[in-house]
């Protein structure tokens, strides 16, 4: 963003245009209202079981060209997410640490504990759980659970919690302008 003499004053991110678009609700009343989660996902969502390895769920966001991919236990069951964001942080490390990250099952590298002695063993190290909204919620439930959470995706999942889809910032942006990227 500039000012008038064209200094650069700022920086508009798709999270900013969602919070601002989100703070007009009242405004947007009949598009918040209208619009189901079901309605806005427009990309199937890519997933990996939490036993595979990091480097799995990296070549994956690399090969599909995605920001993201969700982590599911072997029922099925959303319990986790790994992200392109996740991968810059392990660069920061030397190398030996990189490969030890990378060669790990996704559970242990997302600190996802499913059993007691993985409990026990991991401690109270944190744990993000993945963000999630029903086929039914509405674009004003969905953006503010975006917004609320500083989140750039959220996981449609069904009863069984298992992701039937995913709703990205660019998702949210196109339906207030369809023909954007």
């Amino acid at each position: 963003m500039t000012n008038e003499a064209n200094d650069i004053v700022g920086l508009m991110t798709q999270s900013k245009l969602i919070e601002f678009l989100y703070h007009k609700r009242a405004e947007l009343k009949d598009k918040m209202s209208s619009i189901r989660a079901v309605d806005i996902a427009r990309s199937p969502v890519a997933s990996v079981n939490m036993n595979q390895f990091v480097i799995d769920a990296f070549k994956q966001i690399w090969e599909q060209q995605i920001s993201g991919v969700a982590v599911v236990d072997d029922e099925g069951t959303l319990v986790g997410n790994i992200s392109a964001t996740d991968l810059v942080r392990t660069r920061v490390k030397p190398v030996g640490p990189i490969i030890h990250d990378l060669y790990q099952p996704i559970k242990h590298f997302n600190n996802i504990r499913t059993t007691m002695s993985e409990k026990v063993y991991m401690g109270d190290l944190p744990r993000y759980p993945p963000i999630t909204v029903k086929s039914d919620d509405r674009l004003e439930t969905i953006m503010e659970t975006v917004v609320n959470n500083k989140v750039h995706r959220v996981y449609i999942t069904d009863d069984a919690l298992a992701p039937v889809g995913v709703i990205s910032l660019s998702d949210i942006i196109r339906t207030f302008a369809p023909g954007s990227q």
